[in-house]
């Protein structure tokens, strides 16, 4: 049975009401005593104290380091719609961030290399921080190539406890990523243009910043002419001394 129908049948009997939610381990073969203590704790929150399951997770195993390197917690279900206030089946995961190996808790793609015979061993990520935040890239050691720079995606979500580092909640199961493979010098090639294209792009505006302070400045130092009225005033005036 695929992932993707496991998870539908799992989801169908929260929709059932057979169940209220359902906590699962998606990090293949785990190991009881690291879990049990966590898995306990969280069900005590949401039982005796009225947490809800997701909080419940975060707080027995989002603090807890080893629990949850060992296996991310998937939690199936019913989520409300902030915007129509409908209700959805959703199967979330709350995983831990690594930055060089796993960012987001995202999966390492296989590489499109043909020395590297599409496998996943050698590719590696990267991370760096930015004013817009944390991007992430990921890099072939074997072959070099390497994908352009992300952002963190816009379906994986921080823990609501704001004190928790470097977890997040994905989807479970996760959403493909459309991925361009370059070598070094290609991204370096198109690193390039894109800053002639955008240097370009500021002195554009600046010339028509300075052309449009250069109007103002004329039109403030032309003066003014008086009105019709006193132009008449003066052509008449002057008609006067002439005749005289």
């Amino acid at each position: 049975m695929s992932v993707a129908n496991s998870r539908r049948q799992i989801e169908a009997l929260v929709a059932k009401d057979y169940f209220t939610f359902i906590v699962a381990f998606c990090g293949g073969s785990v190991v009881l005593n690291n879990v049990a203590l966590n898995l306990t704790k969280a069900i005590s929150l949401t039982v005796t104290y009225n947490y809800s399951i997701l909080t419940a997770i975060e707080v027995a195993f989002g603090a807890d380091v080893q629990a949850l390197s060992h296996s991310p917690v998937s939690v199936t279900t019913t989520f409300t719609d902030s915007v129509t206030g409908g209700q959805f089946m959703k199967t979330m995961s709350l995983v831990q961030s690594d930055h060089y190996w796993r960012p987001f808790s995202l999966i390492a793609p296989t590489c499109p290399g043909l020395t590297c015979q599409s496998i996943q061993l050698h590719v590696r990520s990267k991370m760096k921080k930015t004013k817009q935040g944390f991007l992430f890239q990921w890099h072939c050691d074997l072959c070099g190539l390497s994908t352009d720079w992300f952002p963190r995606p816009d379906w994986i979500a921080p823990a609501t406890i704001r004190s928790l580092q470097r977890i997040y909640w994905v989807p479970y199961p996760q959403p493909a990523m459309v991925m361009t493979w370059m070598t070094g010098e290609q991204w370096a090639e198109k690193n390039h243009e894109r800053q002639r294209l955008e240097s370009q792009k500021r002195k554009v505006n600046c010339m028509q910043s300075n052309g449009k302070a250069k109007r103002n400045k004329v039109e403030e130092s032309t003066p003014s002419l008086p009105p019709d009225s006193s132009i008449d005033d003066l052509s008449i005036d002057l008609m006067t001394e002439l005749e005289d």
